[in-house]
């Protein structure tokens, strides 16, 4: 996101300001206060749209859980998870998406959490599961190795992702989708997932040495 708004600020020929959240769920309030103009990407729900405006998705993350490693096989499949029982799992407040896990797994517990790292540390023996993006799930298993994210088979639940801006604020959301449909038609979105969400580096292959090439310089 940060090198995506440094990518906007320059095709706007303006200024890039950071400036803090300050309160879970603040972000709204203080873009439709003229603390800041948007906010870094954010899930959609139906009830986030009510309260502020936003860009066209520029990613689809994918549902999946946060378990502990030696609890891999049984979080593998939905129906391996359904077997299970009586499962208590962690989300974040989304009710829309708590919705979606709910048609899929009727029987599991949702329970309120207040981020991956509460869940981590202080609730993890007592839930089975973390729902969360399979996104952020892998960072969060880099970060501790005994945790591993899985994205049960078959995979169904996509979640867009959006900048957050001020509610009616249409001019700015019109030239958010062009600029948005520019950057995935150019590769710079793809580009910038491949490199700081799965960790691969662009290496452009060097061509072999060649008489041609490098002695007679015949081509470039």
């Amino acid at each position: 996101d940060i090198e995506l708004f440094h990518h906007l600020a320059h095709d706007l020929k303006v200024s890039l300001v950071m400036v803090p959240a300050v309160a879970r769920g603040g972000i709204t309030h203080e873009l439709n206060t003229g603390y800041c103009d948007m906010g870094a990407g954010t899930l959609i729900t139906p009830e986030s749209a009510l309260q502020a405006g936003y860009s066209v998705p520029y990613l689809h993350l994918t549902a999946a859980y946060l378990v502990k490693d030696h609890r891999r096989r049984d979080f593998s499949s939905i129906e391996s998870m359904a077997q299970l029982g009586h499962l208590r799992m962690g989300i974040e407040y989304l009710p829309y998406y708590r919705d979606k896990v709910m048609l899929r797994l009727p029987r599991a517990e949702l329970v309120d959490v207040l981020s991956p790292r509460d869940y981590i540390e202080n609730r993890a023996d007592e839930l089975d599961a973390m729902v969360m993006t399979a996104e952020s799930a892998s960072a969060w298993s880099l970060l501790y190795p005994q945790f591993t994210a899985i994205t049960p088979k078959p995979v169904t639940i996509k979640l867009p992702l959006a900048f957050p801006l001020p509610k009616g604020e249409e001019a700015l959301a019109d030239f958010l989708k062009i600029w948005i449909d520019l950057k995935q038609s150019d590769g710079t979105i793809d580009q910038f997932y491949r490199y700081w969400v799965l960790g691969k580096q662009e290496r452009q292959k060097q061509p072999r040495w060649s008489v041609i090439r490098d002695v007679l310089q015949w081509v470039e």
